[in-house]
């Protein structure tokens, strides 16, 4: 028996794992766009907080896979449904003392506001 109908079926096998993968891969793709399509904006998120709420209500507001969240050293609680989707995150300053919000604002992504890994 020779190698070529070997190293054939070998690469037949290959292009179909190729193509298969790629069709996955599309198929998660365009979930993931359509998903990102109908989420809410961050503005739509910020709206959701209101002064006096406390950490954990903000975090049950503003969550539900719609994006990313991060409370700051300095006690800022940095909240955007995506770094890349607006450009734009909602910004709320907790009280140290009674862990509520203080203040809310809206602005463009600093450096401070993701995470250094």
């Amino acid at each position: 028996m020779s190698a070529f109908p070997i190293v054939r079926a070998v690469l037949l096998e290959a292009l179909k794992l190729v193509i298969l993968a790629v069709g996955v891969y599309a198929i998660c793709s365009a979930a993931v766009r359509i998903h990102r399509a109908s989420s809410p904006t961050t503005k739509d998120v910020c709206d959701r907080v209101q002064l006096g709420m406390t950490v954990d209500q903000i975090d049950d507001a503003t969550r539900a896979f719609e994006g990313w969240q991060l409370l700051r050293y300095d006690g800022v609680m940095v909240i955007s449904t995506g770094p890349y989707r607006e450009g734009s995150v909602c910004r709320v300053a907790i009280d140290p003392l009674s862990h509520r919000a203080a203040s809310k604002s809206m602005g463009p992504l600093q450096s401070g506001d993701w995470p250094t890994l």
